[in-house]
C-alpha cells in the first residue's frame, strides 16, 4: 500500500490518487486562490510558486495554459503578464515545449521589444564559423530550409518513335525516332538548410553541411520581402530569384516578419 505524498497517511488499497482525499481537496482550494491572484494581480509570488510545487504536473500545465488564455484573450501580452508567466514557467521548471513557449509567448515578447526599442538578444548557439562583426548583435536564431527557384527537367515532348528496319538476322535500325523536345518547369527547391540568423546588420543562413549553400546579406540590401504562412520570401538588391525560407518553428515567420521590419527601417 501506498502513501500520500503530501501528508504520508496510508493511502486505501486500489487508490488511483498519489495524495489523499484531504489533502487533494487543500490542493484544488490552493490552485483556485492561486489561479485569482494570478489573475487579478498580473504576478505571482514565490510562496505561490512553492506551493504550486505541491501540484500535479499536468495541473501546472493547465494553469499555465489558463493564465496565458486569459492573458492572450484581448490579443496582447502585456510586460507584465510576460514576466509572470515567464516566472511561473522558470519557478516550477517547465519547458519550453511543454507551455509551447516558441509559439504562443515569443512573438508577444519580440512585440514589446520592438515597442520599447530594446530588442532581445540571442545567444549564437550551433552556428561554426560566423565571425561577427564589431558592435553587431544577434536578434532571432532558428533552424531554416532554404529553397530557389531551380528550372527543373520534366523530361522529353512531342518525340515520335520513327520506323524499324531489319538490316540483318537480329539486326534492326529505327529510322525518323525522336526524342523531342526538353520539357522544364521552374519550382522551389531546396538548396540549403542550416541556422538561419538575424543580426542588427544582416540576415545570414549558417549551413549544417560544408557543401550546402549559405547566405549572408546586409539588410541595407535587402529589396523586399513577403511573410507567407509556412515561410519568407525575400530578394537582395542585384538578385533577379528570390530566396524562400522555409523555419522549423511555424511562429518564427511573424516574429521575422517584424524584425526586418524595424531593422530595416533603422539601417
Amino acid at each position: 500500500m501506498a502513501n500520500c505524498r503530501i501528508c504520508g497517511k496510508r493511502l486505501p488499497l486500489f487508490y488511483r490518487d498519489t495524495v489523499c482525499r484531504e489533502c487533494r481537496t487543500k490542493l484544488q482550494l490552493e490552485l483556485a486562490d492561486i489561479t485569482k491572484y494570478v489573475l487579478t494581480n498580473k504576478d505571482i509570488t514565490n510562496e505561490q510558486i512553492d506551493k504550486l510545487k505541491n501540484q500535479d504536473r499536468t495541473d501546472i500545465i493547465k494553469l499555465y495554459n489558463s493564465l496565458f488564455q486569459n492573458f492572450s484573450s484581448d490579443k496582447e501580452v502585456d510586460a507584465q503578464e510576460i514576466a509572470t508567466l515567464r516566472k511561473l514557467q522558470n519557478g516550477l521548471f517547465l519547458s519550453d515545449a511543454e507551455v509551447k513557449f516558441d509559439e504562443r509567448l515569443k512573438p508577444y515578447i519580440y512585440v514589446q521589444a520592438i515597442r520599447n526599442n530594446t530588442l532581445p538578444e540571442v545567444e549564437l548557439k550551433n552556428a561554426q564559423g560566423i565571425v561577427l562583426k564589431k558592435d553587431e548583435k544577434v536578434h532571432f536564431v532558428d533552424g531554416a530550409i532554404l529553397k530557389e527557384i531551380k528550372s527543373v527537367s520534366l523530361g522529353y515532348g512531342g518525340g515520335s518513335q520513327g520506323v524499324s528496319i531489319r538490316i540483318a538476322s537480329g539486326v534492326h535500325y529505327r529510322v525518323g525516332g525522336t526524342r523531342g523536345h526538353i520539357m522544364r518547369e521552374d519550382k522551389l527547391v531546396e538548396t540549403s538548410r542550416g541556422v538561419f540568423i538575424i543580426t542588427n546588420r544582416r540576415i545570414m543562413l549558417n549551413p549544417t553541411s560544408i557543401k550546402s549553400k549559405s547566405l549572408n546579406i546586409p539588410l541595407s540590401k535587402i529589396f523586399s520581402y513577403s511573410c507567407y504562412e509556412n515561410g519568407l520570401e525575400l530578394y537582395k538588391e542585384g538578385h533577379e530569384k528570390g530566396y524562400f525560407l522555409e523555419f522549423l518553428n511555424k511562429s518564427s515567420v511573424e516574429i521575422v516578419g517584424m524584425l526586418l521590419g524595424y531593422l530595416t527601417k533603422t539601417n
